[in-house]
């Protein structure tokens, strides 16, 4: 085969053609003399600069298997572009300087969304993704992971709320298919802190959390019923409700809103109850969207 013709089929890439290192720097010498006769436009299109020949878009091949078609400055992306991977994927969207940057949208090889802003190539501010394993969210994005905002699970468990290395953790709500519902504190995707946690049978325990379960450190309320109007409200006024303080036994308590009825150790743990209540309520309002 002529060397003429080699690098012909190359270009087209349609050789078999082991090359070796004197026929690749001959193949890349020869680029160079046709890039010195051939102007690439922003618009991702090129022409000849004697005007003889031109039109048609032009695609970037990386060596990782990438292909890019788009806009560009300096052979590099740069405005609006799409680029695809080899193993499927696709982002199309905004780019500055060869960087995502702006506003783009990627299509997962698994049939996964995310789209939002993006700096610098990380996924940041607000956006939505559909990811099969995940679930759907929409919210705000942080160095390339959710911060705060809603997640709607695979098994129908939705969260509301901030999030940490992909999971609950801060302050959140999260609401389950039969209606049983957790407003508080998380940590490392685990009730954590101080919460409220509402039951199907209109039964709800508040108070300090450790690994999803009351806190032996803490102290925990246990409602019958409640009759105060749950999002409304600043403090909670249930009719009676049984205590536990750090693990122990359960004690009995009859008119919650009659503090002047309770022995003053009790009235100083509940009093810290309704503190931690308020507090809680100013949490959940400022991570929702």
């Amino acid at each position: 085969m002529s060397k003429g013709k080699r690098l012909r089929n190359l270009r087209k890439g349609n050789s078999n053609t082991v090359m070796n290192k004197k026929s690749m720097e001959e193949f890349l010498l020869a680029d160079e003399k046709i890039m010195e006769k051939t102007t690439i436009l922003p618009d991702g299109t090129w022409k000849r600069k004697d005007g003889s020949d031109g039109g048609g878009a032009v695609r970037l091949e990386f060596p990782d298997g990438r292909k890019y078609e788009g806009g560009l400055k300096d052979l590099k992306p740069h405005g609006k572009g799409t680029e695809t991977s080899k193993d499927g994927s696709k982002y199309e969207g905004d780019y500055v300087n060869g960087v995502r940057h702006g506003h783009g949208k990627l299509t997962l090889s698994d049939g996964g969304v995310i789209e939002s802003e993006w700096v610098n190539g990380v996924v940041e501010g607000k956006g939505w993704f559909q990811l099969p394993k995940i679930g759907n969210f929409i919210g705000e994005f942080e160095d390339g992971e959710p911060k705060r905002g809603k997640l709607l699970s695979p098994n129908g468990q939705m969260y509301e709320g901030s999030f940490l290395n992909w999971e609950p953790h801060g302050s959140g709500s999260q609401i389950f298919p039969d209606g049983e519902r957790y407003d508080g504190d998380w940590v490392n995707g685990k009730y954590q802190g101080f919460g409220v946690y509402f039951h199907k049978d209109g039964k709800s325990s508040m108070g300090d959390w450790k690994d999803n379960k009351p806190s032996k450190e803490g102290m925990m309320i246990y409602w019958e019923s409640s009759s105060f109007l749950y999002e409304d409200s600043s403090e909670p006024t249930p009719d009676s409700c049984l205590v536990q303080k750090n693990g122990g036994d359960l004690l009995r308590v009859s008119g919650f809103s009659k503090p002047e009825k309770m022995s003053p150790l009790k009235k100083k743990g509940l009093d810290i109850l309704r503190v931690k209540f308020k507090e809680s309520r100013l949490k959940l309002k400022e991570n929702r969207l």
